[in-house]
């Protein structure tokens, strides 16, 4: 694993008189590397073809590993590529009868089959 402190910037002092902009690119720089890229969540949704609120429910929810760098959050490619490879269904989830209904389904049949 790369640490922020291994990337080194021609030009620039050592980490440990690295200014607060340089350490915040070095640490993008080796959470990428790690997470095989960085993609910035408000991205996520247009590429995912979904809204803004739904991939933050997905990121409470656990979904996607994600870092706050920049003030931003930053959604790891390792997660997407899962989520992206997961069998999902779409749309609502299909209403389960209650008791009850069933019930009341089986004296209409048996009154149907009565009549006829």
């Amino acid at each position: 694993m790369i640490t922020a402190s291994q990337i080194e910037f021609a030009g620039f002092p050592a980490s440990s008189e690295v200014p607060s902009p340089v350490a915040g690119l070095r640490e993008f720089l080796a959470l990428s590397v790690e997470h095989g890229g960085l993609v910035p969540q408000a991205a996520l949704a247009t590429t995912l073809g979904l809204s803004t609120q739904r991939i933050s429910q997905l990121v409470a929810a656990g979904r996607f590993s994600v870092h706050r760098v920049f003030g931003q959050n930053y959604v790891t490619a390792d997660s997407l590529e899962a989520f992206i490879l997961q069998e999902r269904k779409s749309g609502r989830p299909v209403k389960v009868p209650s008791v009850g209904q069933m019930a009341e389904g089986v004296r209409a049949s048996v009154r149907a089959s009565k009549k006829g």
